[in-house]
């Protein structure tokens, strides 16, 4: 079984943090280690990523009685599983495109626990103890979630009230119950979050789905998705269209105050078109099933070797475009976007930048 090996000035790091917590801790980590990694991965599937710091928190409470602080004892256990982060990698059967990325994985968790005492934000401390359990891979531009799931309540309301009638269809030919990888964005590291770092998280998605037949492809749910939002800030249009050309398609969700605050975060643009009215970001998931990922990558992969062997490109700085995968770019056009079935609006005419429209559609993917 392949993993990796922490650095060791990593491992050091990691050793002191949890000497901090006293010797009892490592006799509750022998004891309970198994046990919580089976109970963290059934509550990981049942309810989300945030359910296994609940966990964690209980674990640190049954413990608290001598005095021990319970941040110290709280932020040791994780050290502690981090220490072991090559015996739970190793049990994955990951590829090499994701062992290659575990080191400066246990770098930054070396440099996030120590600097997070005594305050852990909620969504850091949760991504971090999914790493630490092995539930979450990590990713050039993304956290990869091993137990993504499609909601078929999502795909049902895709088909009722945006009318994407072939959303059902893909589902169950699709064979979409079954478990998907899932993106997630880590705001604290963004480093790859650019055309190159998604090309290379794909491509790493794609070994990923060869390792595990059982997994039917890939999704994410992100405003970033939104036709719209190309139009606006096209520098992201790379996010919609390297998928498109492999065959994902795109379903429509909702909006609401989350996704908005998402989408106007880093962006003055975007800001003002939703404070003049004239944009409301909108959720919309990106499906890409495993046949067509994986022809997808095959073909990126053939190409390099018709070109010389070339190697897959490097994470370039935040925002750059200049790639060999460029040719697989496409800026979506409102052009192309089916009319929106609005009173008032006939057929084929373009309507504002108006990515609230309430049955805005997304673009017909092939299946």
């Amino acid at each position: 079984m392949s993993s990796f090996e922490i650095p060791k000035h990593t491992r050091a790091i990691f050793e002191e943090i949890v000497t901090r917590a006293g010797g009892q801790l490592e006799d509750h980590y022998q004891a309970r280690r198994a046990g919580l990694l089976a109970e963290a991965e059934a509550a990981i599937r049942q309810k989300g990523m945030m359910a296994p710091v609940a966990l964690i928190q209980q674990e640190v409470q049954s413990r608290i009685g001598d005095g021990t602080d319970p941040v110290i004892y709280r932020n040791a256990l994780i050290a502690r599983f981090a220490l072991d982060l090559p015996q739970t990698v190793a049990a994955l059967s990951l590829p090499a495109s994701a062992l290659a990325l575990y080191p400066d994985l246990a770098r930054r968790l070396a440099e996030t626990i120590p600097a997070e005492f005594p305050d852990y934000e909620a969504d850091s401390l949760a991504r971090d103890v999914a790493h630490v359990f092995g539930f979450f891979i990590p990713g050039a531009a993304m956290d990869i979630d091993r137990f993504g799931r499609l909601d078929p309540r999502m795909i049902a309301s895709a088909a009722v009230r945006c009318r994407q009638l072939t959303a059902p269809a893909r589902y169950v030919w699709g064979g979409m119950w079954r478990p998907f990888l899932e993106f997630h964005t880590d705001s604290r590291h963004l480093t790859g979050f650019n055309p190159a770092g998604f090309h290379a998280t794909y491509l790493q998605v794609a070994d990923m789905l060869r390792c595990n037949p059982a997994l039917a492809g890939l999704f994410i749910s992100s405003w970033f998705h939104d036709p719209i939002a190309a139009e606006i800030s096209p520098r992201l249009a790379y996010l919609q269209g390297v998928p498109r050309a492999g065959g994902a398609f795109f379903i429509r969700n909702n909006t609401g105050e989350l996704h908005v605050k998402r989408a106007t975060a880093t962006s003055a643009t975007r800001r003002q078109l939703v404070a003049d009215g004239k944009y409301v970001p909108t959720c919309y998931t990106m499906i890409w099933p495993r046949k067509k990922l994986i022809a997808w990558a095959d073909g990126i992969n053939k190409g390099r070797r018709d070109a010389g062997g070339l190697a897959a490109p490097a994470v370039a700085p935040s925002g750059a475009m200049s790639l060999a995968s460029d040719a697989h770019f496409h800026r979506p056009s409102l052009k192309s976007t089916p009319w929106p079935l609005q009173k008032g609006l006939k057929r084929g005419e373009k309507p504002a930048v108006a990515g609230a429209m309430p049955d805005q559609l997304a673009p017909e993917m092939p299946a």
